[in-house]
């Protein structure tokens, strides 16, 4: 087994055990050997991501900033999924 495909495949055991209310879940992994990748089957998010977010705002003719107190519950819950992980 490739070093690079076994760190992978570490990395995805590992992202699957995690449970968060702000950690996306990892449902399964899966090896490609046809195109030597490692997928990931992720858990739905419909509201998107906040890069997605960040970007719908920037688009706008008129851009308006975010909120101070959203910013602050963005900040919380990264800080909170950051805590657990490590």
């Amino acid at each position: 087994v490739a070093p690079a495909r076994q760190a992978a495949m570490t990395e995805a055991k590992l992202l699957q055990g995690l449970r968060h209310p702000h950690i996306v879940s990892c449902e399964q992994v899966l090896f490609e050997p046809e195109r030597q990748v490692v997928r990931l089957v992720l858990e739905y998010m419909d509201g998107g991501d906040l890069q997605g977010l960040i970007a719908r705002r920037r688009d706008v003719e008129a851009p308006e900033p975010f909120e101070a107190h959203f910013a602050r519950r963005v900040l919380a819950a990264v800080g909170g999924a950051l805590s657990h992980v490590h």
